[in-house]
């Protein structure tokens, strides 16, 4: 199974776009602030729910056309079922939405038979059309219309001086939660008869039926799974927290502690590490004891700690996580030749240049994605049985060379 191409549709700056998807990776070259990051976000918003949209990722001139929608709303009389379902088909042209298309054969259609367009379709591409739209129009016109007639009335107490909250639809969907609230992403069946030339870059994206009924919401589900590291990684300062990828020693903590760690439901294989931790353990404890003993007998002459004079012992627990908790856990081994003399060096990771952390870290972050994505080590014992394998990864990657030497940067991209 593949994803043969995407189309996507008033998100941000892309008021049409199709994009060809390669059988291993596909990269945008391109000029600053032509839509790159668009692209890729609009996969990682509609097929995770990691990212929540707002009034900013509708493309920004089609609100004009919204606006003119809502305000004929609130003139028309006689809404019915009818009358909003014709409304819903008005306005998703001007609403952000994603076709991807899939490539599946007759040996993988267990992944997608709740995808199914028809009962001939056997195998070969399947489209599926996913929409940011209203949850119920009717409900958001009312709650729009009762918050804008109230807007209206105390304009007029004030002599129509002020400019009173809703003035329109994109004002009142801008305003806190509205937007999230009201809106949803919804799924629906594409018809592969329709798909027409491949080739065509300029086609249109097939409309939908009338009266066209949305499929379960998590139609992804369990099918493709996203991983994306994000551009602005925050490499030159060790402290900034919002840091989209971690630096190389905090990669490895995670790492270890969810698909090595000798504690984490030990097997056969464990045992010798847990052993040596368990020497370790009591040969520290022993040395922490004679060491504070003096101190200990000072504290029991003066009938310290009280009541039944119980005696004060000192305790150690040594995890294997605990060993590499700290910024110098990682270090570049150099090897030095001075009069005949080899000298091995190390140095901690933030001593090497960010373009080199930038890579060494992206190119981990990557192993990490591909593992959790095989459940390798302890990760595939914490996991539920029925727990589904997604067939599909996706990778998205923002910049990749964003902190590389300027010859190396003639264009600015993005992959996946």
């Amino acid at each position: 199974m593949e994803i043969n191409f995407i189309d996507i549709q008033n998100f941000r700056k892309l008021k049409t776009c199709r994009i060809d998807i390669g059988k291993e990776q596909t990269i945008f070259v391109g000029p600053n602030n032509s839509g790159k990051t668009s692209a890729m976000d609009s996969l990682s918003f509609f097929l995770t729910e990691k990212n929540k949209f707002s009034t900013r990722d509708f493309t920004l001139n089609n609100w004009l056309s919204i606006n003119k929608i809502a305000k004929k709303w609130l003139s028309d009389d006689n809404k019915n079922n009818e009358y909003w379902e014709k409304q819903l088909i008005d306005l998703a042209n001007f609403l952000p939405q994603i076709d991807l298309w899939l490539n599946v054969n007759n040996k993988e259609l267990h992944y997608v038979h709740h995808l199914i367009p028809t009962l001939d379709w056997k195998s070969g591409l399947l489209g599926i059309r996913l929409r940011y739209e209203p949850s119920n129009l009717e409900s958001l016109f009312l709650e729009f219309k009762n918050d804008f007639d109230a807007a209206i009335k105390l304009k007029k107490k004030s002599k129509g001086e002020l400019e009173l909250w809703p003035k329109d639809l994109w004002t009142f969907l801008d305003h806190r939660s509205k937007l999230s609230k009201l809106f949803t992403i919804k799924s629906y069946i594409l018809d592969p008869s329709k798909v027409g030339d491949l080739k065509n870059q300029n086609q249109i994206p097939q409309e939908l039926p009338s009266k066209s009924i949305p499929i379960d919401k998590d139609s992804f589900k369990g099918l493709i799974k996203v991983s994306t590291i994000n551009a602005q990684r925050g490499f030159s300062d060790s402290n900034d927290h919002n840091s989209k990828l971690k630096p190389l020693s905090t990669q490895f903590r995670d790492y270890y502690s969810k698909h090595l760690s000798p504690e984490d439901k030990p097997t056969e294989g464990d045992l010798d590490a847990l052993n040596a931790i368990d020497d370790a353990t009591k040969a520290f404890d022993e040395k922490l004891k004679e060491r504070f003993d003096p101190s200990l007998k000072e504290l029991s002459e003066l009938n310290y700690p009280g009541f039944g004079n119980p005696n004060i012992t000192i305790s150690s627990s040594i995890s294997p996580l605990d060993g590499i908790s700290h910024d110098s856990a990682i270090q570049f081994e150099i090897m030095k030749d001075k009069d005949g003399k080899k000298t091995l060096l190390s140095l901690p990771e933030q001593t090497n240049g960010l373009g080199y952390q930038n890579l060494i870290s992206m190119v981990f972050e990557l192993i990490r994605f591909r593992d959790e994505w095989m459940k390798v080590g302890k990760k595939s014992q914490n996991e539920d049985e029925d727990e589904i394998f997604e067939p599909l990864h996706l990778v998205l990657i923002e910049e990749p060379e964003a902190h590389l030497h300027a010859q190396v940067q003639a264009e600015d991209t993005r992959m996946f």
